[in-house]
C-alpha cells in the first residue's frame, strides 16, 4: 500500500505556486547549463598548466553540482533544504575568490596538498596495522551501528595508497608546500585549513573580511550553519494558534524562494566570470552578453532588488 502524506504538512503546490517555483528554477537551470559549457572551456584551457589547477576546476564543478541540485529542489518548492546546498556553494565561492585574489598558484597548491595529506591520512587509517588504523578499528567495534561490519574503509590497498600519496607530496612540485604543512602541524594544537598556510586568514570569517564579503559570511553563511548542524530547526517552522496549541509549518513553502534564486544566480554568474578571466579571457565578453540578454531581464522580473554584486561582476 502506498501511503499518502498528511495534506497540511506536505501539501501539493497550487497552480500559481507551481508556476512560480518552475519559473525560478528555470533561471537557476539556465545558469547551471551555461556553467557546464564554461567549465569545459576552462578545463580545456588548463592544458600545459601545473596540476594545482585541478583543485580550482573541482571547485567550479562542485559549485555547479550544488546549484544543479538547488534548481531541482526549487522546482518542487523545497526551499529550506536549498540553504544547506547553497552554504556549501558559498564556501566554495569564498575559496575561489581567495585563490584568485593573489598568489593563485601557491594557494591552489595549498588546497591540493591538504587534499593529498587527507588522502594519505585516510590510507594510514585504513591499514589495521598502523596506529591510526588500530584506533579506528577499536572505535568502530564500539559503535552500535558499525560494530557488525567486517570492513570499515573502501580503500582496497592502503599500503599502495600510502606509497602513492607520499610520492606525490615529496615531488618537488609540492614539496615546499608539504613542508609548510608539516611545520604547521607541529606548531598548531588544533586542526587547520589550507587557507591558513603561509600566514593566511585564521578562519573563514577573516577570509571573508579580507575579500570584503563579511556581509555574505554573517548574514548567509553563518546564518545557515544552524541548518547544517540541526541546531536552528525551531525558528519559523511552527506558529501558535493560541496559548496552548501550535501548528507545524508545511514542509514546502516558497517563502524564501527569491533569496535562494538570487544568491544562486548571482554567485553562479560571478564564478563563471572569475574562471573565464583567469583561464579564457577571450570568452568573457560572450558570457557578459549572455548575462545581459538572458539573465538580467529575468532577474528584474522575478526578484525585487537585484544584488548589486551581480552588476559589478559583469563588468568586462
Amino acid at each position: 500500500m502506498i501511503v499518502d502524506p498528511v495534506p497540511g504538512l506536505l501539501p501539493l503546490l497550487s497552480p500559481d505556486q507551481k508556476e512560480s517555483a518552475e519559473t525560478h528554477a528555470s533561471l537557476l537551470r539556465e545558469v547551471v547549463n551555461f556553467s557546464t559549457h564554461m567549465l569545459n572551456v576552462c578545463a580545456s584551457a588548463t592544458k600545459g598548466r601545473g596540476e594545482e589547477v585541478l583543485g580550482l576546476i573541482m571547485m567550479f564543478r562542485h559549485s555547479i553540482e550544488m546549484l544543479d541540485a538547488t534548481a531541482e529542489l526549487v522546482k518542487i518548492g523545497a526551499i529550506e533544504p536549498c540553504k544547506i546546498l547553497l552554504r556549501s556553494f558559498l564556501e566554495c565561492y569564498l575559496f575561489i575568490n581567495y585563490i584568485f585574489e593573489e598568489d593563485t598558484e601557491i594557494r591552489a597548491k595549498c588546497f591540493m596538498v591538504c587534499h593529498y595529506k587527507q588522502r594519505l591520512a585516510d590510507c594510514f587509517m585504513a591499514d589495521p596495522n598502523t596506529e591510526s588504523g588500530k584506533k579506528l578499528l577499536a572505535t568502530m567495534k564500539s559503535d552500535r551501528f558499525f560494530s557488525g561490519l567486517s570492513k570499515y574503509s573502501s580503500i582496497k590497498d592502503p599500503q599502495r595508497g600510502i606509497a602513492h600519496f607520499q610520492s606525490v607530496l615529496n615531488n618537488p612540485f609540492y614539496k615546499p608546500i608539504s613542508d609548510e604543512y608539516d611545520k604547521m602541524v607541529k606548531s598548531k594544537k588544533k586542526k587547520f585549513n589550507w587557507y591558513n598556510m603561509f600566514n593566511g586568514p585564521a578562519n573563514l570569517e577573516q577570509l571573508a573580511n579580507r575579500l570584503q564579503l563579511s556581509g555574505v559570511y554573517h548574514q548567509i553563511y553563518r546564518e545557515w550553519s544552524g541548518l547544517i548542524h540541526a541546531s536552528d530547526i525551531v525558528r519559523g517552522n511552527y506558529f501558535r494558534l493560541n496559548t496552548n496549541t501550535a501548528q507545524l509549518r508545511p514542509l514546502r513553502t516558497l517563502n524564501e524562494i527569491n533569496i535562494v534564486t538570487s544568491l544562486g544566480t548571482s554567485f553562479g554568474i560571478q564564478i563563471i566570470l572569475q574562471f573565464l578571466r583567469h583561464f579564457s579571457p577571450g570568452d568573457t565578453k560572450s558570457a557578459v552578453d549572455w548575462y545581459q540578454k538572458i539573465i538580467a531581464p529575468r532577474m528584474e522580473i522575478l526578484i525585487v532588488g537585484i544584488n548589486p554584486i551581480v552588476d559589478k561582476a559583469t563588468e568586462a
